[in-house]
């Protein structure tokens, strides 16, 4: 959770001057964005039956750090819920990419405010999440006659 909170601090505002120390908390202060964002209440649903509760708070926080660069946040919540059911998103590259984000725009100005183990963590996710993303899918067929005996 730490690294969710860390690419998505904003969702710290919505935690009414609570700490966001447990999922409970994270999930509560989750819930309160869907209105806030435009969502309707059926693309909060979809989205949570979806993807599970926790995955779309996290995806909800996701989208409320984002603010501006998303203009229909419960169109964009939809496609992504749809995303999920045909296998085809999960929300940590998402979270990858704030924090990537964010820690360049510190590592830029020379700020950082994340601390050691959980920047070096995030590194390794990051690194590894590129090295996951770079790589050529390889078919199922072809896995399997590398598998084979020789």
């Amino acid at each position: 959770m730490g690294i969710v909170l860390d690419a998505c601090p904003g969702l710290k505002d919505l935690a009414a001057g609570r700490e966001v120390r447990h999922w409970r908390d994270f999930l509560a202060a989750a819930e309160i964005a869907p209105p806030m964002l435009g969502i309707n209440p059926s693309a909060w649903r979809d989205a949570t039956e979806a993807m599970g509760e926790r995955q779309a708070a996290i995806t909800l926080a996701a989208i409320y750090q984002k603010g501006a660069q998303i203009n229909d946040a419960g169109g964009y919540l939809r496609r992504l819920t749809d995303r999920v059911r045909d296998g085809k998103f999960t929300t940590w590259p998402m979270i990858m990419a704030l924090l990537r984000a964010d820690l360049d725009s510190k590592a830029s100005s020379g700020v950082s405010e994340i601390g050691g183990d959980r920047r070096d963590l995030a590194r390794q996710h990051l690194d590894a999440e590129e090295r996951r993303q770079s790589t050529v899918p390889v078919s199922d067929a072809l896995r399997q006659s590398l598998e084979k005996p020789k």
